[in-house]
């Protein structure tokens, strides 16, 4: 069993309670998602995850996972450390808020957070018990149907359930509207 823990503290040393802390293992094309938790009233948290977390079908060779943590509040993400490559049974990090951090760039790395939605899905099936005559042509359908929606003229058309936003959002000025509330 693996455990991370530790503390988030501003600039003067007061802990800061209520953050939600994400322990990730770095990987070449996706990360692993290790597990979370929220800290408390002294800025403490505490998570723990198993070797099953880190090594999946793809990482079968990695020895110990490269662990690093995203730091949120309930609109953002405020911090992300250093990766520690080959994490040790305990790790503790103690981590020190500016609460002037940039804002994250909420349309950095989409592709990224993609494969690594797919990753999950690989991550539980057993490819022992996998039909590919089946498989095959349901995963094509898939990717046909999200790369026909994703494209911006079939999105116009049709709506997108999420913030509205244009092709190029840093380059053009835009409001995030939802198309639900604005339909007849």
């Amino acid at each position: 069993m693996y455990t991370i823990r530790g503390s988030i503290k501003d600039e003067a040393g007061s802990p800061l309670a209520g953050l939600f802390v994400e322990a990730y293992d770095k990987d070449l094309l996706a990360d692993d998602y290790l597990g979370n938790s929220r800290t408390d009233s002294n800025g403490e948290f505490h998570i723990e995850f198993n070797e099953q977390a880190f090594k999946g079908i793809v990482e079968w060779l990695e020895r110990k996972p490269d662990e690093f943590l995203i730091i949120r509040d309930a609109h953002r993400m405020l911090h992300r450390t250093e990766v520690r490559r080959e994490a040790q049974i305990l790790e503790v990090f103690e981590v020190k808020l500016s609460m002037a951090d940039p804002f994250e760039d909420p349309y950095a790395n989409a592709f990224s957070r993609t494969v690594a939605a797919f990753q999950n899905l690989v991550d539980v099936i057993d490819p022992g018990d996998l039909d590919l005559q089946l498989l095959i042509p349901q995963m094509i359908r898939t990717i046909e149907g999200w790369t026909y929606y994703t494209r911006p003229a079939v999105m116009k058309r049709h709506g997108y359930p999420g913030p509205q936003v244009p092709e190029f959002p840093k380059d053009e000025e835009h409001e995030h509207s939802l198309p639900w509330y604005s339909r007849e």
